[in-house]
């Protein structure tokens, strides 16, 4: 495993990385999960104990340091990715193995380094190869030719991400109009030693002054650099803060970014962060790699989506022996080996580091075809200044040089870059009107959105919008929002006209992917403070909903938003509840859009009912349902109706206090101690922890593992074991089906250790002991499916702290994965609707998930007659059949349990009495399904489990 840019013979052991040599001693990148809490940094620096997700390792490992590196970026993703430093680096394997099992974070990567040595360096003994090494890569590719038409423009930037860049070299100074060091986070890219000498080359081939009878000429001509220090001081050969570099680059105005640098694998937070750069309108090459020898070796980020990938070819144009080759690892060639001579590339070195030729010195290898490549970027960008990356991108491939006859069987992507016809063509695409746009974020989920703003030149009146794959698939209104249902990868097209009727189009391809997610349909909570949790759902009917928020960010911090829907959630207003100190929400229960109760307890002990029967303007506390003895602690608060309800409380003089009340809470009574059953030691309720059915019939559980029932509005309980120590969640499908689950909690180790369940088929009478949670898809949360016996929903993290959702159709007995969304909460209304409860990024991004006819197909199973399938599961064909007579055409179908169709067929029978067929599933996920098929007016359907 090994990082290597230009291909290099030997390497000298680095001093800096005293235990991997391919990444940063104690430095780890950490993605929380978008729903985790965030933590606030000033200008990304982080208070050690603020950093929840490694305060279990902070002694363990050493760590010194967390930041959010990424601060600056606004930029979803990079605000929620850490770096986190530490001195005991020799343990970096244990503790990523510890934070993976975190349930807050996403993934965690180590902090690679990215090797620039380069492949070969000659030292000819005679001077007069100077002028031909200081020239044939660029006759080779027209550039004298190309500066007829354009000599660069000085407003051009084109940013050289790399180890270090000498800013006082006589052919660089007049050329830099910045630098920084991203590894030290000071403002001097300069090389600390003689060391450091591959980024100095590289900014010399983009951008060396030319015609100042100094040095060396560049591509780049009068174009500016951007030069951005990557490499910490002690490891002159690695690359370790390119992610950073990358970023400022995007944020300081580069046009073009320059790395000379990669390695073998895929880091998502270095496609995010290119993400981020392309879509700030940057133009980003890489170097396709020195591994030829390698067979199917990839670079990155050269291979990333976005990134223009460079081969290196000799002055023939044969591919240098060392480069990498084939068109899905290289989209275009550039010089990069060496002359008829076996010299190499001359440029600028540091003026201590020059062996060759004064300040200059010789060297191949892709590293240096990536910067002649983003110079000719940077000078086609000077004649034509409106072209877009993917414009661009376009311009450079088809102007290429076919050199495919010449490197048979290799794959040489678009050719060998010209830079006289690209910067022809450029030229003759000037265009004064142009289109443009920018989408975020670039990378969602099914059934998630996409929001596109324009950004083309003044004056455009008209839009027309294309979307491969999106929902609509087209559009005319400046910054449409757009929905994508499938995973895949899509073009965006969009065609904007002004008032004289001129049109111009811009076409970006593979622009956005979609990835797999679950079923549910994001909504907005409308919370204005960001990482508000739901932890409580009340379901008034299909379109009205209310619900209880927490602080994400600190759980223990007691906090009274709530908000409500009463259009099916496709607006929720919040609200903040009129709480007094000491407070916490117990419970909610909506009766309607305008009548709800919410329960509160104090601080330590007593409690609250209140009510409000105009939408929450005014809430009126019920003084009579008191909690205001010695033990008093308010949980649950429940109604059968508008007038009758009960509210329960922990044991308070001996006995449970529970209220009931006739009048809506105007006047509540105390069970007497006399029709509840006596507790247990110790024994008491728990905050929401309540269920009902009917006008008559409710349930609340304890810690003891016990279930309460009432079958009189609340005025006599009795009680019943459950075959649980303790109860966590309690929820019934009806007056006889429902569940209770326990989660194990360990508060040493902040971890669950069991999920256990029972299940009731009698009311609670008698409860069967459904599984012990090592199954993979049980989760902390288990909800009974309203009207749906035996079905339940799962949602939170299992024993590894994943988190998910899965739904059972046999009382828990087996589950099947449904996401793997993070959840807070979730409550169903019928086999129809249901919610479940998230974190909101904003007041307009997210919080809570609408599900709508998860189960249908389900649902169908149980309804219909039973098609025979064999073997089930299944992995590749899959046999059918069904008892029917019907003459004519069969429809066979296949759902996924979105109840989407994602297979059909018709065939004709003939009226034998049992119709037989076959289907190939090996294209269709792993998963659950439900096969369907119509004979005429009879309806067959039956389970089918792929695996």
């Amino acid at each position: 495993f090994v990082f290597i840019i230009t291909f290099f013979l030997f390497l000298k052991n680095s001093e800096a990385q005293t235990f991997e040599r391919n990444f940063s001693d104690g430095k780890l990148y950490i993605k929380l999960k978008e729903n985790a809490k965030k933590i606030k940094s000033n200008k990304g620096s982080i208070a050690l104990e603020d950093a929840y997700f490694v305060k279990a390792q902070l002694k363990k490992y050493a760590v010194n340091k967390v930041s959010l590196p990424f601060y600056k970026s606004k930029d979803a993703k990079l605000d929620l990715t850490y770096l986190v430093q530490f001195s005991n680096y020799n343990q970096i394997n244990e503790l990523i193995k510890e934070l993976q099992n975190d349930e807050n974070i996403e993934y965690v990567e180590k902090s690679p380094i990215y090797y620039t040595k380069s492949a070969i360096k000659s030292t000819p003994n005679d001077p007069l190869y100077s002028n031909l090494a200081n020239s044939w890569y660029l006759t080779q590719i027209s550039a004298l030719q190309a500066w007829d038409l354009t000599t660069g423009s000085s407003q051009v930037l084109v940013a050289v991400v790399d180890d270090a860049v000498q800013t006082t070299h006589p052919d660089l100074a007049n050329k830099i109009a910045k630098g920084i060091d991203v590894a030290n986070n000071d403002n001097n890219p300069n090389p600390p030693n003689d060391d450091f000498s591959h980024g100095t080359h590289c900014a010399g081939l983009i951008a060396a002054e030319t015609n100042n009878g100094v040095g060396i000429a560049s591509i780049g001509y009068n174009i500016k650099l951007l030069a951005i220090k990557a490499a910490e001081d002690s490891n002159p050969d690695g690359i370790s803060n390119g992610y950073e570099g990358i970023l400022y680059a995007a944020d300081n105005g580069a046009k073009v970014i320059s790395l000379s640098w990669g390695g073998p694998d895929s880091y998502q937070v270095l496609q995010n962060t290119i993400n981020y750069a392309y879509n700030k309108g940057c133009v980003i090459v890489a170097a396709a790699g020195n591994e030829a020898l390698e067979g199917n070796y990839k670079s990155y980020p050269a291979c990333y989506d976005h990134v223009i990938s460079v081969g290196a070819v000799n002055y023939d144009d044969k591919f240098a022996w060392f480069s990498q080759y084939g068109n899905d690892k290289v989209d275009v060639c550039a010089p990069g080996g060496t002359n008829s001579q076996g010299l190499g590339l001359l440029s600028s070195v540091p003026y201590y580091k020059a062996t060759y030729n004064g300040n200059y010195d010789l060297k191949s290898g892709t590293s240096m075809a990536t910067p002649i490549t983003a110079g000719l970027c940077g000078l086609i960008l000077s004649i034509n200044p409106n072209l877009t990356p993917e414009k661009l991108e376009t311009i450079l491939f088809e102007t290429c040089t076919n050199i495919s006859s010449l490197n048979p069987s290799k794959g040489t992507g678009n050719g060998r870059i010209n830079a006289f016809e690209a910067v022809k063509e450029a030229s003759e695409q000037i265009e004064n009107f142009y289109a443009d746009f920018a989408a975020s974020p670039l990378l969602v989920y099914t059934e998630g959105y996409v929001n596109f703003s324009d950004s083309s030149s003044a004056g455009a009146t008209a839009w027309a919008w294309q979307f491969e794959g999106g929902t609509p698939a087209t559009s005319t209104e400046k910054n449409p929002k757009i929905q994508y249902l499938t995973s895949g990868k899509y073009k965006v097209t969009l065609t904007v006209s002004n008032a004289s009727k001129t049109t111009s189009t811009e076409v970006k391809t593979n622009y956005i992917t979609v990835l797999e997610k679950g079923f549910g349909t994001q909504q907005n909570t409308g919370f204005t403070t960001a990482s508000r949790g739901i932890e409580r759902i009340s379901i008034a009917d299909a379109n009205t909903v209310w619900a209880l928020a927490y602080d994400g960010i600190s759980p223990n911090n007691a906090i009274f938003d709530y908000t409500r829907t009463t259009d099916g959630g496709q607006t929720w207003q919040p609200a903040v509840f009129p709480s007094k100190t000491g407070e916490d929400f117990a419970d909610l229960f909506a009766l309607n859009a305008d009548t709800a109760w919410i329960a509160v307890y104090g601080n330590g002990f007593g409690g609250r009912i209140y009510r409000t029967n105009n939408a929450g303007n005014n809430w009126t506390q019920q003084t009579t349902a008191a909690f205001s003895s010695v033990g008093s602690f308010t949980n649950t608060v429940y109604f059968f109706d508008k007038n009758n309800g009960w509210a329960m409380g922990d044991p308070a003089d001996g006995y449970f206090e529970i209220y009931t009340t006739e009048n809506g809470g105007e006047l509540w009574t105390r069970v007497p101690s006399s029709n509840i059953p006596v507790n247990q030691l110790n024994e008491y309720g728990t905050v929401k922890l309540r269920d009902g059915y009917g006008d008559a019939t409710a349930w609340f559980s304890t810690n003891k593992g016990r279930v309460f029932k009432t079958t009189d509005k609340g005025k006599t309980w009795t009680v019943k074991t459950t075959g649980l120590t303790q109860t966590s969640e309690i929820s019934f499908a009806d007056d006889l089906n429902g569940v209770v689950q326990n989660n194990i909690y360990n508060e040493n180790t902040q971890a669950y250790t069991d999920l256990k369940m029972s299940y009731t088929t009698d009311g609670g009478n008698t409860w069967s002991t459904s599984i012990s949670a090592k199954t993979k898809n049980f989760y902390t949360i288990t909800k009974a499916v309203k009207g749906a016996p035996g079905v339940f929903i799962s949602v939170g993290s299992n024993l590894s702290k994943e988190y998910g959702s899965s739904f059972s159709i046999d009382f828990g007995q087996t589950w099947y994965e449904i996401d793997n969304t993070q959840y807070t909460e979730v409550e169903f209304y019928n086999q129809d609707i249901g919610w479940a409860g998230g974190f909101n990024a904003s007041a307009t991004e997210g919080g809570i998930f609408k599900w709508s006819r998860l189960f249908e197909s389900i649902f169908d199973v149980q309804q219909n007659e039973t098609i025979g399938i064999y073997p089930n599961p299944a992995r590749d064909n899959v046999h059918l059949n069904a008892k029917t007579a019907y003459i004519g055409e069969i429809i066979t179908q296949i759902y996924n349990l979105t109840g989407k169709l994602v297979f059909q067929f018709q065939e004709n029978h003939f009226g034998e009495s049992i119709y037989s067929t076959s289907v190939n599933v090996s294209n269709l996920p792993k998963g659950m399904y439900v096969v369907r098929m119509k004979a005429g007016n009879q309806i067959f359907t039956n389970k089918l489990l792929i695996n």
